[in-house]
C-alpha cells in the first residue's frame, strides 16, 4: 500500500508542479483536520509561486483562529471562475462538498481523503489519494510533502499537528496509529508547541460553550452500553450559544463506563424538524454502518447523518440501530 500511495503522491506532486492556479476546499462543517490540511497545503503551494484560494462556505470554528493563514479563507467565490486545479480534502462524495463546486470550472480535480469510499461513488477526480487507514487528511498532506522532499515550516507544522490531534481526539481514538504518532513527533521537532496548540483548541472555551455543555449533560441517557445526549434549539437560545459550541460535547457521553456506542442528537437551527446525529464508538462497534443506513457516513468509529423529524421521534427511531451496533 505504501508504494502505491507513493506513486499516487508523485502524480499529485506533478499536477502541483505543472499548474498555476488552485482552489482548495474541504467538507462542509469544517473541523480541525479540514482547516489544518487546507492551510498547510495552500502555504506550501504559495511558496512554489502558485496562486491559491481556499473556500469554506460554512463558518470556521473559532478555536482555529490561531492558525496561520486563517483570515485568507474565503466564504464565497465569483461564479464561473476558472482554476487550473481544484483540490478537495476530506470529501468522500459530492454531498460533503459546498455548493460552490457547481459554480466553478476546474481543469483538473485532485481528491485527498482518509474517509472510506462511499458505496456509490459520486465524486470524480483526475487523481485521488484515499487511505482510510491513516489518522487524518493532515497526515496524508504531510506524506505528500515528504514525497516531494519538502520540509514544512513551523506554521505549516502547527496546522498539520492541529488536524491530527483533533481527528484522533488527542490520540485517544482508534485511528491513533504508530504512523500518526510518528508524524506528530516529526512536527514536534519542526517547532510545534503541543501545550500551546492544546490551549488554543481545547482550553479557550466561552461561557456560552460551558453553559451549553451543562444543559446537554442534563439530558444524558444510558441504555445498556449505549449512551447519548441531545441539544435542542431552545437550549442554544437559553445559553446564547451556537452549533459550533457543541462540537466537543459528544465526547462526554463516551466517558460512561462500559459504553460502546455514544451519540449526540442536535436539532438543526433554521430547519423545521431536522436532527443532526453524531456517533462515536469503541472496540468493534461500527457506527459508519449505522450512518450509511440513514444516508450519512464517516469512519468506523466516528460518523454522522441527518434525519427529518422531531428530536424525540428521531431518537426513538435511531436508538435500535445504535443498540444493534453495540452488541
Amino acid at each position: 500500500m505504501q508504494e502505491e500511495k507513493k506513486v499516487i503522491a508523485d502524480k499529485i506532486i506533478k499536477i502541483f508542479e505543472n499548474n498555476r492556479t488552485f482552489l482548495i476546499s474541504g467538507h462542509i462543517h469544517p473541523d480541525g483536520d479540514t482547516v489544518g490540511s487546507e492551510l498547510a497545503l495552500a502555504s506550501w503551494l504559495r511558496k512554489k509561486g502558485k496562486k491559491v484560494d481556499i473556500i469554506s462556505t460554512d463558518p470556521i470554528p473559532k478555536e482555529f483562529n490561531f492558525l496561520s493563514g486563517i483570515k485568507r479563507i474565503l466564504s464565497k467565490i465569483t461564479k464561473n471562475r476558472s482554476y487550473d486545479v481544484g483540490v478537495l480534502l476530506e470529501c468522500p462524495d459530492v454531498t460533503r462538498v459546498g455548493s460552490f463546486v457547481n459554480d466553478v470550472n476546474f481543469g483538473k480535480m485532485v481528491n485527498i481523503d482518509h474517509h472510506p469510499e462511499p458505496v456509490k461513488k459520486t465524486l470524480k477526480s483526475d487523481c485521488s489519494l484515499i487511505d482510510p487507514k491513516v489518522s487524518s487528511c493532515c497526515e496524508l498532506i504531510y506524506f505528500i510533502m515528504k514525497c516531494a522532499s519538502y520540509v514544512p515550516s513551523k506554521k505549516e507544522a502547527v496546522c498539520l499537528y492541529t488536524g491530527i490531534i483533533t481527528d484522533t481526539g488527542r490520540f485517544q481514538q482508534a485511528n491513533t496509529t504508530p504512523e500518526a504518532l510518528e508524524t506528530a513527533a516529526d512536527l514536534f521537532r519542526l517547532g510545534v508547541d503541543p501545550v500551546q496548540v492544546y490551549r488554543n483548541v481545547y482550553a479557550a472555551k466561552t461561557g456560552a460553550n460551558l453553559k451549553l455543555l451543562g444543559s446537554a449533560l442534563g439530558t444524558l441517557e444510558i441504555d445498556g452500553n449505549v449512551s447519548y445526549m441531545k441539544i435542542t434549539c431552545t437550549m442554544y437560545k437559553k445559553t446564547n450559544s451556537s452549533p459550533m459550541d457543541s462540537e466537543e460535547i459528544i465526547n462526554y457521553a463516551g466517558k460512561v463506563a462500559g459504553t460502546k456506542v455514544f451519540g449526540l442528537f442536535r436539532e438543526v437551527l433554521g430547519k423545521k424538524k431536522s436532527v443532526k446525529i453524531s456517533l462515536r464508538s469503541f472496540d468493534k462497534a461500527d457506527v459508519n454502518a449505522v450512518a450509511r443506513k440513514y444516508g450519512g457516513g464517516g469512519h468506523f468509529h466516528a460518523s454522522g447523518f441527518e434525519v427529518k423529524g422531531a428530536i424525540q421521534e428521531v431518537i426513538k427511531k435511531v436508538l435500535p440501530s445504535l443498540k444493534a451496533a453495540a452488541r
